[in-house]
Formats: C-alpha cells, sequence, structure tokens
C-alpha cells in the first residue's frame, strides 16, 4: 500500500499514516494499515517507548517484527501497564483493544503528551511506527523551508 508522503516526489520524505487525536480516555488509535504491516493483531502487546530524548512523542514496536533485530532487547524488564526506565528512555507495554492503545497517565507524562494532542503518525523502521505530536513536525519542516509538506499534513485523516 502507497502512503501519503509530506513530500511527494522527494527521496527519503516521510511516508505517514495519518494524525492520531489522544481521546479524553487517554487512547490513541493505530492505523489499520500499520497493523497489517506490523502484524499487531487484538489484544497483542506492541512496546510504547520514547523517541528521542527531551523530545515529545513515542515510538510503537511491534514485538513480532522485532524480533531477532536490535530492538528486540528493548523488551526486556517491563510489563504490561508498568512504566520503566531503561537509560535515558521510558518505555511501556501496552495492548490493542479495538484498534486503540490506552496510555496510562504515568506514559503520558513521560512521553511530554497531554489529552487533545495531535500525533502525527509516521512510518519508521522495519518494526516501529512514530508518534510525534503535529506541532514539532511542523517545527522541523518550517525551519527547513517546507511548507508545502506543512500544508500536505493538513490534508491528512484525522483517527
Amino acid at each position: 500500500m502507497q502512503l501519503p508522503s509530506l513530500m511527494p516526489g522527494v527521496a527519503g520524505a516521510k511516508e505517514v499514516y495519518a494524525i492520531a487525536v489522544i481521546r479524553q480516555d487517554s487512547s490513541v488509535a493505530v492505523p489499520p494499515e500499520a497493523l497489517d504491516r506490523f502484524e499487531i493483531r487484538e489484544g497483542d502487546p506492541v512496546l510504547l517507548v520514547t523517541s528521542h530524548p527531551g523530545e515529545a512523542g513515542f515510538g510503537l514496536i511491534s514485538p513480532r517484527m522485532a524480533k531477532g533485530t536490535v530492538l528486540d532487547a528493548l523488551f526486556d524488564g517491563v510489563t504490561d501497564d508498568l512504566l520503566a526506565r531503561s537509560g535515558k528512555r521510558w518505555k511501556v507495554l501496552a495492548r490493542l483493544k479495538g484498534g486503540r492503545l490506552r496510555l496510562l497517565p504515568d506514559a503520558l507524562k513521560a512521553f511530554g503528551l497531554r489529552e487533545g494532542e495531535r500525533l502525527l503518525v509516521i512510518k519508521g523502521a522495519a518494526a516501529a511506527v512514530a508518534y510525534v505530536p503535529v506541532e514539532i513536525w511542523k517545527r522541523k519542516l518550517a525551519e527547513k523551508g517546507f511548507e508545502q509538506a506543512i500544508r500536505n499534513m493538513e490534508k491528512l485523516r484525522e483517527i
């Protein structure tokens, strides 16, 4: 499946799934395309881990896809819904229910997020999806002069 690109025709441009909004119940949707690509099924545990130190957001890592890769080690020492620290990173296991992941208050805080925040859902590495606040990406793109990419971002579906 071809994903939308923020900068069509530009080599290395980020492919995105959608914009996910953190609901009042602290849940966030996982796009069906990401579920298929990363072989995530209802009830499966997924690892949520801070991405860049000091930057809000998280990476979602599929255990099935991470098996046998360097990402597999990130699953060590984590259990369902218990936030764990690994060096400078926070991580927690969450389970997919109804196409959504529920983020507990301590996880929201560790990831620098809040209810109502809009997150750009970006296709990442072979086993991961990035959830990064839209405002962070708008700022990064504006700094590089990519105004069309910012306009394209606003055309994405919201889930």
